[in-house]
Protein backbone atom coordinates (compact mmCIF):
# COMPACT_ATOMS: atom_id res chain seq x y z
CA UNK A 1 0.00 0.00 0.00
CA UNK A 2 1.10 3.34 -0.95
CA UNK A 3 -0.13 6.77 0.74
CA UNK A 4 0.75 8.91 -2.33
CA UNK A 5 -1.28 11.81 -0.63
CA UNK A 6 -1.25 13.32 2.80
CA UNK A 7 -3.08 10.89 5.08
CA UNK A 8 -4.51 11.52 8.57
CA UNK A 9 -4.77 9.36 11.07
CA UNK A 10 -6.89 9.54 14.33
CA UNK A 11 -7.27 7.55 17.69
CA UNK A 12 -10.68 6.07 17.30
CA UNK A 13 -11.83 7.49 20.82
CA UNK A 14 -13.65 10.94 20.38
CA UNK A 15 -13.29 13.14 22.93
CA UNK A 16 -16.11 14.70 24.51
CA UNK A 17 -15.02 18.59 23.24
CA UNK A 18 -15.37 16.78 19.36
CA UNK A 19 -17.86 18.14 16.89
CA UNK A 20 -19.84 16.95 14.38
CA UNK A 21 -17.82 19.28 12.06
CA UNK A 22 -14.85 18.15 13.50
CA UNK A 23 -16.07 14.15 12.76
CA UNK A 24 -16.74 15.30 9.00
CA UNK A 25 -13.61 16.77 8.84
CA UNK A 26 -11.46 13.98 10.04
CA UNK A 27 -13.46 11.46 8.31
CA UNK A 28 -12.66 13.17 4.95
CA UNK A 29 -8.91 13.18 5.21
CA UNK A 30 -9.45 9.57 6.29
CA UNK A 31 -11.25 8.11 3.39
CA UNK A 32 -9.83 9.97 0.80
CA UNK A 33 -7.59 6.85 0.88
CA UNK A 34 -10.02 4.75 -0.91
CA UNK A 35 -8.44 7.00 -4.24
CA UNK A 36 -5.09 6.59 -3.72
CA UNK A 37 -3.26 4.81 -6.63
CA UNK A 38 -2.28 1.23 -6.95
CA UNK A 39 0.64 2.11 -9.20
CA UNK A 40 4.10 3.42 -8.31
CA UNK A 41 4.48 7.29 -9.18
CA UNK A 42 7.11 9.65 -9.65
CA UNK A 43 8.92 11.62 -7.11
CA UNK A 44 7.68 14.69 -5.70
CA UNK A 45 10.40 17.14 -6.25
CA UNK A 46 11.42 20.72 -7.72
CA UNK A 47 9.24 22.38 -4.82
CA UNK A 48 12.24 22.29 -2.38
CA UNK A 49 13.73 24.69 -5.06
CA UNK A 50 11.22 27.47 -4.05
CA UNK A 51 12.22 29.91 -1.73
CA UNK A 52 10.08 30.44 1.85
CA UNK A 53 7.55 33.19 1.63
CA UNK A 54 5.23 34.02 3.51
CA UNK A 55 1.86 32.39 3.32
CA UNK A 56 0.02 35.12 2.02
CA UNK A 57 2.28 34.69 -0.76
CA UNK A 58 2.39 31.41 -1.22
CA UNK A 59 -1.16 30.83 -1.71
CA UNK A 60 -1.34 33.70 -4.50
CA UNK A 61 -1.06 30.57 -7.51
CA UNK A 62 -3.97 29.26 -5.64
CA UNK A 63 -6.09 32.17 -6.10
CA UNK A 64 -8.70 30.50 -8.74
CA UNK A 65 -7.77 27.14 -8.38
CA UNK A 66 -8.49 27.12 -4.25
CA UNK A 67 -11.92 28.57 -3.32
CA UNK A 68 -12.22 31.36 -1.07
CA UNK A 69 -8.20 30.63 -0.32
CA UNK A 70 -7.37 34.12 1.09
CA UNK A 71 -9.86 34.72 4.00
CA UNK A 72 -8.96 31.41 4.99
CA UNK A 73 -5.43 31.35 4.75
CA UNK A 74 -5.80 34.88 6.99
CA UNK A 75 -8.20 33.01 9.33
CA UNK A 76 -5.39 30.11 9.84
CA UNK A 77 -2.67 33.14 9.73
CA UNK A 78 -4.35 34.72 12.79
CA UNK A 79 -4.85 31.14 14.95
CA UNK A 80 -0.91 30.55 14.34
CA UNK A 81 0.61 33.08 16.93
CA UNK A 82 3.01 31.19 18.69
CA UNK A 83 6.28 29.00 17.61
CA UNK A 84 6.58 25.54 18.38
CA UNK A 85 9.56 23.09 17.69
CA UNK A 86 10.80 25.62 15.86
CA UNK A 87 7.98 25.90 13.60
CA UNK A 88 7.52 29.79 12.07
CA UNK A 89 4.22 31.13 12.48
CA UNK A 90 3.79 30.98 8.28
CA UNK A 91 4.79 27.30 8.35
CA UNK A 92 2.22 26.63 11.41
CA UNK A 93 -0.82 28.48 9.40
CA UNK A 94 0.13 26.02 6.73
CA UNK A 95 -0.47 23.32 9.03
CA UNK A 96 -3.83 24.62 9.95
CA UNK A 97 -5.35 25.92 6.70
CA UNK A 98 -4.43 22.27 5.43
CA UNK A 99 -6.89 20.94 8.26
CA UNK A 100 -9.58 23.53 7.14
CA UNK A 101 -12.66 22.22 5.45
CA UNK A 102 -14.75 24.26 3.49
CA UNK A 103 -17.56 24.01 0.54
CA UNK A 104 -17.15 22.94 -2.29
CA UNK A 105 -13.63 22.44 -2.07
CA UNK A 106 -10.82 22.80 0.21
CA UNK A 107 -6.90 23.18 0.14
CA UNK A 108 -7.11 19.45 1.47
CA UNK A 109 -8.91 17.73 -1.37
CA UNK A 110 -7.80 19.52 -4.23
CA UNK A 111 -4.05 19.34 -3.28
CA UNK A 112 -4.57 15.49 -2.63
CA UNK A 113 -6.15 15.22 -6.22
CA UNK A 114 -2.94 16.17 -7.85
CA UNK A 115 -0.93 14.04 -5.34
CA UNK A 116 -2.46 11.26 -6.09
CA UNK A 117 -2.31 11.78 -10.19
CA UNK A 118 0.15 10.53 -12.36
CA UNK A 119 1.15 14.06 -13.93
CA UNK A 120 3.12 15.96 -11.34
CA UNK A 121 2.59 19.25 -13.18
CA UNK A 122 -0.44 19.17 -11.44
CA UNK A 123 1.52 20.46 -8.58
CA UNK A 124 3.73 23.43 -9.60
CA UNK A 125 0.76 25.84 -8.38
CA UNK A 126 0.85 24.33 -4.93
CA UNK A 127 5.02 24.65 -4.59
CA UNK A 128 5.36 27.64 -2.22
CA UNK A 129 2.24 26.24 -0.36
CA UNK A 130 4.08 22.40 -0.13
CA UNK A 131 7.41 24.39 1.03
CA UNK A 132 5.93 25.70 3.81
CA UNK A 133 3.46 22.51 5.18
CA UNK A 134 6.55 20.31 4.39
CA UNK A 135 8.93 22.25 5.99
CA UNK A 136 6.85 22.43 9.10
CA UNK A 137 6.09 18.47 9.16
CA UNK A 138 10.06 17.91 9.24
CA UNK A 139 10.28 20.00 11.71
CA UNK A 140 8.02 18.36 13.84
CA UNK A 141 9.24 15.01 15.98
CA UNK A 142 8.56 12.13 13.92
CA UNK A 143 5.50 9.29 15.92
CA UNK A 144 5.96 5.89 15.85
CA UNK A 145 2.69 4.88 16.28
CA UNK A 146 0.62 1.23 15.86
CA UNK A 147 -2.47 2.16 14.57
CA UNK A 148 -0.45 1.27 11.33
CA UNK A 149 2.43 0.57 12.64
CA UNK A 150 3.61 4.14 11.25
CA UNK A 151 7.73 4.84 11.92
CA UNK A 152 6.94 8.93 10.59
CA UNK A 153 3.69 10.16 11.02
CA UNK A 154 3.78 13.51 12.56
CA UNK A 155 1.28 14.59 15.26
CA UNK A 156 -0.82 17.84 14.33
CA UNK A 157 -2.92 18.37 17.13
CA UNK A 158 -1.57 21.63 18.27
CA UNK A 159 -1.54 23.14 14.75
CA UNK A 160 -4.91 22.02 13.30
CA UNK A 161 -7.68 24.22 12.85
CA UNK A 162 -9.86 21.65 15.28
CA UNK A 163 -7.17 21.18 18.46
CA UNK A 164 -9.01 18.26 20.18
CA UNK A 165 -7.98 14.93 17.68
CA UNK A 166 -5.11 13.44 18.12
CA UNK A 167 -4.26 13.78 14.56
CA UNK A 168 -1.59 12.30 12.93
CA UNK A 169 -0.34 12.75 9.20
CA UNK A 170 1.08 10.56 6.90
CA UNK A 171 3.73 11.93 4.62
CA UNK A 172 3.15 11.64 1.09
CA UNK A 173 5.19 8.59 -0.59
CA UNK A 174 4.53 6.99 2.51
CA UNK A 175 4.37 2.92 1.94
CA UNK A 176 3.21 -0.25 3.66
CA UNK A 177 3.04 -3.95 3.44
CA UNK A 178 0.07 -5.65 4.91
CA UNK A 179 1.32 -8.26 8.36
CA UNK A 180 -1.39 -9.64 9.24
CA UNK A 181 -5.05 -10.43 8.44
CA UNK A 182 -7.57 -11.27 11.27
CA UNK A 183 -11.27 -12.44 10.22
CA UNK A 184 -13.11 -12.52 13.70
CA UNK A 185 -16.62 -12.54 12.61
CA UNK A 186 -17.93 -13.36 9.03
CA UNK A 187 -17.04 -10.65 6.69
CA UNK A 188 -15.77 -8.54 9.51
CA UNK A 189 -11.83 -8.79 8.75
CA UNK A 190 -9.20 -6.52 10.74
CA UNK A 191 -5.75 -5.74 8.09
CA UNK A 192 -2.52 -5.02 10.31
CA UNK A 193 -0.11 -2.71 8.12
CA UNK A 194 3.60 -1.68 9.00
CA UNK A 195 5.26 1.06 7.27
CA UNK A 196 8.44 -0.04 5.21
CA UNK A 197 11.69 1.64 4.14
CA UNK A 198 12.00 2.49 0.22
CA UNK A 199 15.06 2.08 -1.62
CA UNK A 200 14.75 5.56 -3.06
CA UNK A 201 13.67 8.72 -1.94
CA UNK A 202 9.53 9.59 -3.97
CA UNK A 203 9.58 13.18 -1.62
CA UNK A 204 12.59 15.24 -1.71
CA UNK A 205 13.11 16.95 1.95
CA UNK A 206 11.85 20.81 1.42
CA UNK A 207 15.41 21.76 1.64
CA UNK A 208 17.32 22.09 -1.40
CA UNK A 209 20.64 22.46 0.96
CA UNK A 210 21.50 21.76 4.60
CA UNK A 211 22.54 25.58 4.25
CA UNK A 212 19.00 26.33 3.75
CA UNK A 213 17.45 23.69 6.36
CA UNK A 214 20.38 25.94 9.25
CA UNK A 215 19.18 29.19 8.11
CA UNK A 216 15.79 28.52 8.20
CA UNK A 217 15.97 26.61 11.94
CA UNK A 218 17.51 29.55 12.57
CA UNK A 219 15.19 32.45 11.18
CA UNK A 220 11.70 30.78 12.62
CA UNK A 221 13.85 30.34 16.25
CA UNK A 222 14.83 33.98 16.21
CA UNK A 223 11.60 35.47 14.72
CA UNK A 224 9.54 37.09 17.54
CA UNK A 225 5.81 36.31 17.91
CA UNK A 226 3.79 40.16 19.32
CA UNK A 227 0.10 40.32 19.63
CA UNK A 228 -1.51 42.58 17.85
CA UNK A 229 -1.49 45.25 20.76
CA UNK A 230 1.74 44.78 21.44
CA UNK A 231 2.51 45.09 17.56
CA UNK A 232 1.00 48.66 17.95
CA UNK A 233 2.56 49.19 20.94
CA UNK A 234 6.17 49.51 19.14
CA UNK A 235 4.97 51.09 16.29
CA UNK A 236 3.59 53.62 18.69
CA UNK A 237 6.34 54.11 20.39
CA UNK A 238 8.48 53.91 17.31
CA UNK A 239 6.55 57.35 15.92
CA UNK A 240 6.72 59.12 19.05
CA UNK A 241 10.85 58.36 19.42
CA UNK A 242 10.64 60.40 15.48
CA UNK A 243 8.49 63.06 16.59
CA UNK A 244 9.38 66.24 14.27
CA UNK A 245 12.59 64.63 13.00
CA UNK A 246 13.51 64.84 8.80
CA UNK A 247 15.42 61.49 8.95
CA UNK A 248 13.05 58.62 10.64
CA UNK A 249 14.76 55.15 11.30
CA UNK A 250 13.31 52.10 11.39
CA UNK A 251 14.85 49.96 14.48
CA UNK A 252 12.60 46.88 15.24
CA UNK A 253 14.12 43.53 14.40
CA UNK A 254 12.87 42.50 12.22
CA UNK A 255 9.96 44.25 10.84
CA UNK A 256 6.60 41.82 10.92
CA UNK A 257 4.06 42.61 8.14
CA UNK A 258 1.83 44.31 10.60
CA UNK A 259 4.61 46.44 11.97
CA UNK A 260 5.05 47.47 8.92
CA UNK A 261 1.52 48.17 7.77
CA UNK A 262 1.26 50.85 10.71
CA UNK A 263 3.86 52.15 10.41
CA UNK A 264 3.10 52.93 6.69
CA UNK A 265 -0.03 54.30 7.35
CA UNK A 266 1.19 57.22 9.38
CA UNK A 267 3.81 57.97 6.98
CA UNK A 268 1.60 58.31 4.63
CA UNK A 269 0.33 61.46 6.06
CA UNK A 270 3.36 63.10 7.87
CA UNK A 271 4.41 66.17 7.25
CA UNK A 272 8.05 65.82 8.45
CA UNK A 273 9.84 63.17 7.62
CA UNK A 274 12.21 63.62 4.36
CA UNK A 275 14.23 61.29 4.76
CA UNK A 276 13.38 57.14 5.83
CA UNK A 277 16.37 54.76 7.26
CA UNK A 278 15.42 51.04 7.02
CA UNK A 279 18.86 49.59 6.53
CA UNK A 280 18.66 48.30 10.34
CA UNK A 281 15.92 45.60 10.08
CA UNK A 282 14.48 43.03 7.70
CA UNK A 283 11.61 43.35 5.77
CA UNK A 284 9.11 40.73 4.32
CA UNK A 285 8.21 40.93 0.51
CA UNK A 286 4.37 42.28 1.76
CA UNK A 287 6.78 44.78 4.48
CA UNK A 288 8.40 46.40 0.72
CA UNK A 289 5.00 46.85 -0.72
CA UNK A 290 3.50 48.83 2.33
CA UNK A 291 6.65 51.00 2.16
CA UNK A 292 5.95 51.21 -2.05
CA UNK A 293 2.92 52.60 -0.56
CA UNK A 294 4.08 55.18 1.61
CA UNK A 295 6.45 56.44 -1.28
CA UNK A 296 3.32 56.57 -3.24
CA UNK A 297 1.61 58.87 -1.30
CA UNK A 298 4.17 60.82 0.02
CA UNK A 299 5.96 63.65 -1.90
CA UNK A 300 8.12 65.03 1.15
CA UNK A 301 9.98 61.93 1.30
CA UNK A 302 13.26 62.38 -0.97
CA UNK A 303 15.80 59.73 0.18
CA UNK A 304 15.38 56.46 0.97
CA UNK A 305 18.23 54.30 2.80
CA UNK A 306 17.99 50.19 2.66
Amino acid sequence: MKAVSLKSLTKMTRPPSCTLEEDRSQLKRIFDLLHEPRETLQPIDDYEKVHIVPLEEAILPLIGLVPDIESRAYVAKQRSLTIENGIAQDESAAICLFTMDWEPQCVYTILNQRLQSPDRNLLKPFFSYLKLLLTAFWRLPSEQKHVLECLNGKMIQDYSYFGTKNEIVLMPATSFIVTNIIEPLKNFHIITMREKELPYLLLEPPFATEAEHVSTVATCQSTPIFTPEEEKQIIDELIREQGGKKQWIYTPVPATDRQMELFANELKRNKDCQELVLAFTSISTIGICYIAEILKVNRRIKILVI
